[in-house]
């Protein structure tokens, strides 16, 4: 997933002010209900487990997603789009925004 100029503004900031995410949110059953099955059982599987994963297998998509949603609540997982890596520096050759008001930059 490649992330635009604004999203990476944006976990600098979340970055920096030390937000916790997994500390403050946790999937509920409508996120699972969201997602195929396939995907809920492959989050499973890297978070719980294979057992656990396949334990669930031929549950309907609404016990699954409730499934999920009980089993993954406290094992810290986040959706690829939540996690908050510490950004890269930006270059230093980059055009300077401000100038001193002198016509050099």
């Amino acid at each position: 997933m490649r992330r635009d100029r604004r999203h990476q503004r944006f976990d600098q900031i979340a970055f920096a002010s030390g937000v916790d995410m997994v500390g403050k949110w946790q999937a509920p059953v409508a996120f699972y209900d969201r997602l195929k099955k396939p995907v809920i059982a492959k989050i499973m599987t890297e978070v719980l487990g294979k057992a656990a994963a396949d334990n669930c297998a031929k549950m309907k998509k609404g016990d699954l997603a409730a499934a999920a949603a009980e089993r993954m609540a406290g094992r810290g997982w986040l959706p690829p789009a939540l996690v908050i890596a510490e950004p890269e520096p930006e270059a230093e050759d980059a055009p300077a925004l401000f100038t001193d008001g002198d016509g050099d930059d």
